[in-house]
């Protein structure tokens, strides 16, 4: 679904069960709502804020967090490669 230009019913529909996997302890949905939300211009200003904070999320109810903090922070490189207009490191 990378790149999401547009939220039809169907990203709509991906996202809200992504949501509810992030909501019931799976990390790596956390992880993936991090990248999406941080990759994605979702028309708000607070959307790097909202990327962070699911991976705060993820990184606190991690079972792995040294594994989680890696995988983070590549999802980090990447949302600021994306702001910056570059490609990853």
């Amino acid at each position: 679904m990378m790149p999401i230009n547009s939220i039809d019913f169907h990203t709509d529909i991906a996202m809200t069960a992504l949501l509810h996997c992030a909501l019931a302890g799976q990390v790596a949905a956390a992880l993936v709502l991090a990248q999406i939300v941080g990759l994605t211009d979702v028309g708000h200003a607070l959307s790097r804020e909202l990327s962070v904070s699911w991976l705060g999320w993820g990184f606190r109810y991690s079972t792995e967090p040294e594994k989680f903090g890696e995988a983070g922070a590549v999802v980090l490189s990447a949302i600021r490669a994306h702001e910056s207009g570059t490609k990853e490191d």
